[in-house]
């Protein structure tokens, strides 16, 4: 809502949360560009990511946590660029708060990624980049690791803004956070896969 960029629609997606409906949560807003889904079955955050997409009528998309932030001029200095240099996607430093605190640069260098420097679920990026590539997958945890992967297999032309103006939360129950071998496994997975 504090978006400096206004020609937006916001696709809530509630994958269906076991506790009060996203729909109960947010009965007092009345902006029509904000729609909301809900998910009969808990289907997890690529297929939630999947939906928004797939009922948003934009041509540039951003997928968002809901418990991350965004600076105010985050669409319109990311969108600006990207268009400006006739990119794809673009994307900004992050920062990180909450455990932790500290600026993050993501990367587009494979050899970066797949040596440990994952990139956020902080992008901005054509629907037609997002169809070509099938989408989100699910993955395990890293979904947005493996949507990154496979943009820069497909050869998109990034935009990049040097500020951060993503906020990424980190606390003990972030699927970042994980200290089980699931996240490391999955990553194992998404790698071996885009390394055939």
């Amino acid at each position: 809502l504090a978006q400096t960029y206004t020609n937006w629609e916001l696709q809530i997606v509630d994958d269906c949360s076991p506790t009060t409906p996203a729909s109960a949560v947010l009965s007092n807003l009345t902006d029509s560009r904000i729609k909301i889904t809900r998910h009969e079955q808990n289907l997890g955050c690529a297929n939630a990511r999947n939906t928004a997409a797939t009922k948003s009528n934009g041509e540039i998309l951003l997928s968002f946590d809901s418990d991350d932030k965004l600076a105010p001029t985050y669409v319109e200095r990311t969108l600006k660029a990207m268009l400006e240099s006739q990119a794809s996607a673009a994307y900004s430093d992050v920062k990180v708060f909450g455990m932790h605190d500290y600026i993050y640069k993501p990367t587009t260098e494979l050899g970066a990624i797949f040596t440990g420097h994952y990139p956020h679920n902080t992008i901005l990026f054509k629907r037609e980049s997002f169809e070509a590539v099938g989408g989100y997958k699910s993955v395990g945890k890293v979904d947005d690791t493996e949507f990154w992967i496979s943009l820069i297999e497909l050869g998109t032309k990034f935009a990049y803004v040097s500020e951060p103006l993503y906020f990424y939360r980190r606390h003990s129950k972030s699927l970042t956070q994980s200290s089980d071998a699931t996240l490391y496994l999955d990553l194992l997975n998404v790698m071996i896969k885009h390394h055939k």
